[in-house]
């Protein structure tokens, strides 16, 4: 029992792999194995005509491998057939041509009957290497009784040739197309581009048809030099072909003549091409597109509306191009291109000029102008030349009208510029002059050498001697912005006029490979003059720290600027005389002998500017007070008031009483406590609290512990301090005036 149920799995098992195999050894239907392909290359549109054979499209039949045919002489053969639609008949004799394909497969063909055709197929003789065949069937003579839409022949075949319809005309009413190459524009009158009219079917044109194309109002045809031809199915028959006007001439007449011969299937649908035509307009005429409508007594000629030209005024403007970026202070440096635009051919008139001026601030490079070529039609200028009397910001150039007949587009390029210390941003040339041509361009953004900030910016009192100022700092807004050639190799950082520097400030570069040669005080401690050794590889910045300023009384209240001082000065041919930064202007050339010669002027403008303080009076301080040696007087804001001891110098230290100090920085009454057991006092000012201890040295802030270098002590029952240390915990600022013998206390 046992050995019989092994036995049936196993027979089981074996059925079940071979009905798994089963497909495997099945082949596949010959056509679909073949993988032939029918292609519509040709679909014509025909009309019913049951007596008039028509000829219709053409079909390309792709037989991927003609070893997939019947062996060549054998007697047996692949057959494929193809069925017209109703309403459809061949010719007896040569309604379907094979045209000769790739590689040749057909053996025989024939007519079956009115609607089918067969085509007997084996392999090509020889033994191509090629494998791939193809046959081409042409439906070359066909009646056309009926139908409508897509006529669609039926290919079919035994085995390699798989069912399929395929369309090989299509039915439908005449039409035709009417368009112009391009649109140009015009002026008051102008010739416009050919005018086409094709036949989308042909016969759709008959003798004696009329097309005409209206106008809209305002203007009229001019057919002068006008020309008119017969093409495509239509060839030859020029003299069959005439134009006309109606007695407005707003309608342009598209005749055939009585013995114009229609185009047919065989020949070819037609085509008419108009030339030479041109429009005028009058004072009523519209600005902007030319619409001309399409119509005819023929109803299967297409009704359109057809734009064939503009019409404009004689504008011609300036077009941006490409931008470059500049540096301010240097010369020859090029910038981008632009466009000149004629809208209609003849806009730029002989004998007229065209303008070119630049920003205050830049000026051109004499030998190096710009200069223009045509994108389009040809050039017009000819070369242009600086404007006396300008600054070197404007040129001009001649037109030169080489009587184009298309609207010309000019580039104006190669221009080189030089560019003043101190200018920043677009650099924009205003196109104008006698010629109309009107427009601003951007032909470059100017980055500034270098861009001067401030640290920590204070307030200053006028009279007063070693007051501190902001750090300043010098960034170079690309590499190499600072110059370190022969005799552009200064920065001057000067002041206003009454105002000092106390001491030579400190000159570090803090970022970059810039590198100082010297720095020096000229003009009598006025000007910062640092010299420069080598240009920077990597853009850099130069700190200028400790700058300590001493301020006469005539000094005005208000912003205390320090200022790139400008470059003065001109080449010629014994010596460069520069004064000033140098080393961030390159200086200009004042006509093209100078650039010849390389002799430099330098522009006299500034590179830039800073804030570094800002002046105030005594009285105008808030919170401020002045503490005089030896005398019980002091000023808080200007006002008069007693205190019970006196300041007084000990060991080189200015002592004054701290309760009074505290007072005028703020502090309010109730703030200051003494803590007579500590021999401590406590100052407390919104989050800030200090605290000293009489023979301490020790001042804390906040809790925080510091040291200063003397101790506080009592002087007729009144802590004194030197009153840097007080002031300064607070945040405000000590100085002292050695020839009046007063300490200032600034909050």
């Amino acid at each position: 029992m046992l050995r019989r149920s092994k036995t049936l799995s196993i027979v089981m098992s074996l059925c079940l792999c071979l009905a798994m195999l089963a497909p495997v050894f099945v082949a596949p239907p010959a056509a679909q194995a073949a993988g032939v392909d029918y292609t519509a290359l040709t679909s014509p549109m025909v009309d019913t005509d049951s007596v008039n054979y028509q000829k219709l499209g053409k079909v390309l039949i792709d037989i991927p491998d003609w070893r997939a045919l019947p062996t060549n002489g054998a007697a047996y053969y692949e057959y494929l057939t193809i069925s017209l639609p109703d309403g459809l008949e061949f010719d007896a004799t040569s309604g379907l041509t094979i045209e000769t394909p790739t590689r040749c497969v057909v053996v025989d063909d024939g007519r079956i009957s009115d609607t089918t055709w067969q085509i007997k197929v084996q392999q090509p003789a020889g033994s191509p290497t090629d494998f791939d065949a193809s046959i081409m069937v042409n439906f070359a003579k066909v009646l056309v009784k009926s139908g409508s839409g897509n006529l669609d022949a039926t290919f079919s075949g035994a085995n390699l040739f798989p069912t399929k319809k395929v369309t090989i005309a299509v039915k439908g009413g005449g039409a035709t197309n009417t368009f112009i190459d391009t649109v140009k524009n015009i002026g008051d009158g102008g010739e416009i581009d050919a005018i086409t009219i094709d036949e989308k079917m042909a016969g759709t044109l008959n003798a004696s048809d009329v097309v005409e194309l209206k106008l809209p109002a305002g203007f009229t045809w001019k057919t002068n030099n006008a020309t008119i031809k017969g093409q495509w199915g239509f060839s030859g028959q020029d003299a069959n072909l005439e134009l006309g006007l109606d007695s407005e001439k707003r309608i342009l007449q598209v005749k055939t003549k009585a013995a114009f011969v229609e185009s047919t299937s065989n020949t070819l649908a037609g085509r008419i091409r108009i030339e030479k035509l041109a429009i005028a307009a009058d004072d009523n005429a519209k600005y902007g597109d030319i619409e001309v409508s399409v119509s005819s007594d023929n109803d299967d000629v297409t009704e359109q509306d057809v734009i064939v030209a503009k019409y404009g005024t004689f504008d011609t403007k300036a077009v941006e191009g490409t931008k470059k970026d500049v540096v301010a202070g240097q010369n020859e440096q090029s910038i981008g291109e632009f466009y000149i635009e004629e809208d209609i051919a003849g806009s730029l008139v002989n004998g007229r000029t065209v303008t070119l001026e630049l920003p205050d601030g830049c000026r051109w490079v004499p030998s190096d102008l710009p200069n223009d070529s045509a994108e389009k039609g040809a050039a017009h200028l000819d070369a242009f030349s600086i404007v006396s009397s300008t600054s070197q910001q404007k040129i001009k150039a001649t037109v030169n009208d080489p009587s184009d007949t298309a609207a010309a587009k000019l580039k104006i390029k190669s221009g080189k510029i030089y560019v003043e210390p101190g200018f920043e941003g677009d650099v924009t040339i205003k196109v104008a002059g006698t010629a109309g041509v009107t427009g601003d361009v951007v032909v470059a953004n100017c980055k500034q050498a270098v861009t001067l900030t401030a640290e920590n910016t204070k307030d200053v009192v006028i009279g007063l001697t070693n007051q501190k100022a902001a750090d300043i700092i010098i960034t170079e807004n690309a590499k190499g912005a600072i110059m370190d050639s022969n005799d552009h190799d200064t920065l001057v950082v000067d002041l206003p006029d009454g105002i000092t520097f106390t001491n030579e400030p400190k000159v570090e570069v803090v970022e970059g490979d810039f590198e100082i040669d010297d720095t020096d005080l000229i003009n009598s401690s006025n000007a910062l003059e640092i010299t420069v050794k080598y240009a920077s590889s990597k853009a850099s910045k130069i700190k200028i720290s400790d700058v300590n300023l001493t301020l006469n009384r005539t000094v005005p209240e208000g912003a205390i600027v320090a200022e790139l001082q400008k470059g003065e000065g001109e080449e010629n041919i014994n010596s460069a005389d520069f004064t000033g930064s140098t080393a961030l202007d390159e200086g200009y050339f004042e006509n093209a002998t100078a650039q010849t010669n390389g002799y430099e002027t330098l522009s006299e403008s500034s590179a830039g500017k800073v804030s570094i303080a800002t002046t105030i009076t005594p009285a105008q301080a808030g919170g401020n007070a002045m503490f005089k040696i030896n005398s019980n007087i002091y000023q808080v804001n200007g006002i008069s008031k007693v205190m019970d001891v006196a300041p007084y110098i000990k060991g080189n230290r200015t002592y004054v009483p701290v309760r009074y100090l505290a007072y005028a920085i703020g502090v309010a009454e109730n703030d200051v406590v003494w803590d007579a057991a500590t021999s401590k006092v406590t100052f407390t000012k919104g989050d800030k609290v200090v605290e000293l201890t009489i023979g301490s040295t020790t001042i804390t802030v906040n809790g925080e512990a510091q040291t200063m270098d003397v101790a506080p002590e009592i002087v007729n029952s009144r802590t004194m301090l030197p009153a840097r240390f007080v002031a300064e915990a607070f945040g405000a600022t000590v100085g002292w005036d050695a020839a009046t013998g007063t300490v200032l206390v600034q909050q």
